[in-house]
């Protein structure tokens, strides 16, 4: 009963979707205040019947109620407890209803924030979101029902969850990646508002900004953790492929970046503002080209689901009419958005806009290498593949003046600067940097790596100079230039940690029995044991390697193969030794011959690195969100 009743919800959430976005022709019939209210109103019911269709389904894992179609593909009696209830997004329908969930949270969110805008803004607002929801809960409806019944003989045991996903990695990956991705509806929504209400346009600016540094604080989060738990739970060692679903998150990423630059522009200065609606437009077209291509079956990936084509049809449609629509109002309307102000030729403005280009640019040409595959085999019927020396060849050219920008951008002012301060100022820096790399040229050949280690060099030291600067004015007691200061502190100490993990790793596969050890210098690894090992829904056997370094042990890693039996799949659980300037990483793959084991051994210096700098960035967005929320309240 409680799954109809989780689907009745789901029916009543779709009637309040329509009702809020139908409410617009009753406009000029109701008073402003009314019609705000019964925009909250319906706005509200709806969070809570998603959250009560939510709870049906956790219900219905919890119980485990393999009646319950959607239950018994991703259930089973021995499947431990919290895999359980978060297996609720491991499959294609059940991630989706997350999806509309947390949708109904940000708009819940939204409909809170009625003292920060002018009444009629809120309350379009509001509609505009109502309209996105009736699209995503149709979806549901149509093509994605998490709540089918098996009948009239239900299974009494269910399929299990893809042991692939039984890692808690998927616990906090899916919904902070989808809090990122659906965030961006938001930012979408506000800065359509500004081409019904002008007037409002900085206004708005500075409303969005928190929504927009929030999205992509979270979308930050989403993606560092997915590229760690790609690390650690495929067993090949890497943290990122270029595959076109990790492309997915990671272009709405590079343009929402540009987004929240842009839109402190359009804040301070009051320019800017139809290229800011352009961007809000933008990155979350992006956020729904990635839902398209991680549901439409278009392409293989192991983030992909496996669905029906249409599903992607649907979505295809959904992306094609929100986006359609949302440029021909953006067309028909942008002549009344006036600029405010004005910028030199030298100014943080000009800086600004190049950022957004730079950004834009390359969110664009990785757009261009993860489509075009799909156009060829569409168009022609031919299978082509666009792997990491294209996406390496057109991101690294246009990141080099990037980086050099996000160094100076800092210290230049608003309107008007001069430049060659600046430069003089950093002489010093860069000549050192360049007499470094050109050192590193001589000593390793690797143009790639001396570049890395130049631009994350560069941005660290720049970016420290700023502090210490800002410091000796008394300026850093801001928690937005302490925000922004530490964001691209972890940018720096990202490329950092690529640069030397991609240069400096050693990587060797062996055939190795018990009590035999193979050699990476520095260090030694002996293989110890071999033991049986049994799990709730799993068999599998454990090794124990000692890890020795100078004749002493200095680790002792567990690498496991376990065999899954109710999907009857083997799977490898690699065991990583952690430390701030290396990873000892080691992952079983097959008995071979004599009870010897092919094992994978990786030594990869300062690969943690990527990952402290990835949450380096997300702890800037906060404290830079933090200090916006502390301003607006001073101003209102």
């Amino acid at each position: 009963m409680i799954p109809e009743l989780g689907h009745f919800s789901l029916i009543l959430a779709f009637c309040c979707a329509c009702s809020l976005a139908l409410l617009p022709i009753g406009l000029k019939a109701i008073p402003i205040d009314r019609f705000n209210a019964i925009a909250i109103k319906l706005t509200w019911l709806q969070f809570c019947l998603v959250v009560f269709s939510l709870a049906s389904l956790f219900w219905a894992f919890y119980s485990n109620d393999f009646s319950v179609q959607y239950v018994q593909a991703n259930a089973h009696h021995n499947l431990p407890f919290y895999y359980r209830l978060t297996a609720l997004w491991g499959a294609h329908e059940g991630s989706m209803l997350l999806w509309v969930g947390i949708f109904c949270v940000w708009s819940y969110w939204v409909s809170k924030k009625r003292a920060d805008l002018p009444i009629p803004v809120h309350s379009v607002l509001l509609c505009i979101l109502g309209m996105l929801s009736v699209g995503f809960i149709l979806f549901l409806l149509l093509t994605s029902n998490p709540f089918i019944r098996i009948l009239p003989v239900p299974p009494v045991e269910g399929s299990d969850l893809n042991p692939l996903l039984q890692d808690p990695g998927l616990i906090v990956h899916p919904p902070l990646l989808y809090m990122g991705y659906v965030g961006l509806c938001v930012p979408f929504a506000s800065q359509l508002c500004v081409l019904f209400f002008p007037q409002y346009g900085q206004i708005l600016a500075r409303w969005t900004r928190t929504w927009a540094l929030s999205a992509w604080a979270f979308l930050t989060v989403g993606i560092v953790l997915g590229s760690y738990w790609a690390y650690y739970e495929l067993g090949w060692g890497g943290y990122w492929f270029w595959d076109p679903v990790e492309n997915a998150s990671f272009m709405p990423w590079l343009v929402t970046a540009a987004l929240v630059h842009s839109l402190i522009i359009t804040d301070k200065r009051g320019i800017f503002q139809a290229w800011t609606v352009l961007l809000a437009i933008y990155a979350f077209a992006l956020s729904l080209i990635g839902t398209f291509l991680v549901r439409s079956g278009v392409l293989t990936s192991v983030h992909a689901f496996a669905v029906s084509p249409e599903r992607g049809l649907y979505i295809l449609i959904f992306l094609s009419v929100v986006i359609a629509t949302a440029l021909a109002i953006f067309c028909a309307r942008v002549h009344i958005i006036k600029n405010q102000g004005y910028f030199k030729a030298v100014s943080k403005e000009l800086i600004l806009l190049l950022n957004n280009l730079f950004l834009v640019a390359i969110a664009s040409t990785i757009l261009l290498g993860t489509l075009y595959p799909l156009f060829i085999d569409a168009l022609f019927a031919q299978k082509i593949s666009v792997g990491a020396p294209y996406f390496n060849a057109v991101f690294i050219p246009m990141i080099l003046p990037l980086i050099l920008i996000m160094g100076l951008a800092p210290n230049i002012h608003f309107y008007q600067d001069k430049l060659w301060p600046h430069i003089k100022a950093h002489a010093f820096l860069l000549i050192l940097l360049c007499i470094l790399c050109a050192c590193l040229w001589f000593f390793t050949q690797s143009l790639l790596f001396c570049i890395g280690m130049g631009i994350g060099g560069w941005l660290i030291f720049a970016t420290l100079k700023v502090g210490i600067d800002k410091y000796q004015k008394s300026m850093l007691s801001r928690s937005n230039t302490i925000g922004m200061l530490t964001a691209h502190l972890g940018v720096g100490i990202f490329i950092l940690g690529v640069s030397l993990s991609s240069h400096l790793s050693t990587e060797r596969d062996v055939d190795i029995s018990v009590e035999e050890m193979v050699e990476i210098a520095p260090y030694r690894f002996r293989f110890v044991e071999l033991k049986k090992v049994t799990g709730s829904n799993y068999e599998g056997v454990r090794a124990k390697f000692w890890v020795e370094k100078g004749g002493h042990k200095i680790k002792t890693l567990h690498p496991e193969k376990r065999y899954y039996i109710p999907r009857n799949m083997p799977m490898t659980e690699t065991a990583i030794a952690h430390s701030p300037f290396r990873d000892l990483y080691i992952a079983l793959s097959e008995p071979t011959t004599n009870g010897a084991w092919a094992v994978r051994i990786y030594v990869k210096p300062y690969i943690i690195w990527i990952w402290i700098g990835g949450l380096l960035i997300a702890v800037g967005a906060a404290l830079s969100l933090l200090a916006l929320n502390k301003s607006t309240d001073r101003k209102g």
